[in-house]
């Protein structure tokens, strides 16, 4: 990413892989790395009341990967000028704490799935949930209308992270 006067300069097709590409990766990635651990170690887990059925998860991380990538593009397409100093400052934070979610997202299927560590999981969700509430606050204070787009992946990485305390204390 090269920087000047006006933030990040990016070309169109530089916002959108940025904005879009990290999170297709990570579903794709998270997809394959799950699948050996859910047919076999992850069936034979004690499960809370609570848990989805397996199917549902699928469709709903493509969902918030895509909502993800959307906040993404909505703040990557807002130029600032010279004056706004502030808000250029904000943007190259809230893109580096974008890429360090994608990261953490990236982890967790593998390390939970493929490497059997729910605990280790757990650290990486409770990590995970720190950087998205701080990346949600940068973008809600660039643009207010991310958070339609942030606030059900919120939501879900809480409910990821008490399924995943749960199948901690369940096993």
């Amino acid at each position: 990413m090269q920087k000047n006067k006006k933030g990040l300069n990016l070309t169109f097709g530089q916002r959108f892989l940025l904005a879009f590409l990290p999170p297709a990766l990570a579903g794709v990635f998270g997809s394959l790395t799950m699948i050996g651990g859910l047919q076999t170690w992850y069936s034979t887990l004690t499960k809370p009341f609570f848990n989805p059925p397996a199917w549902l998860f699928g469709p709903v991380w493509t969902l918030l990967y895509f909502l993800m990538g959307l906040a993404t593009w909505i703040i990557l397409n807002r130029r600032y000028s010279i004056l706004e100093f502030r808000k250029r400052n904000l943007q190259r934070e809230a893109v580096k704490f974008y890429l360090v979610q994608i990261i953490l997202n990236f982890l967790w299927t593998p390390v939970f799935f493929a490497f059997q560590a729910p605990v280790v999981a757990l650290f990486i969700l409770v990590a995970l949930l720190i950087v998205f509430v701080q990346m949600t606050n940068l973008y809600a204070r660039l643009n207010r209308s991310t958070l339609w787009c942030l606030i059900p992946n919120l939501v879900w990485l809480c409910f990821a992270t008490i399924l995943n305390l749960s199948i901690v204390l369940l096993n």
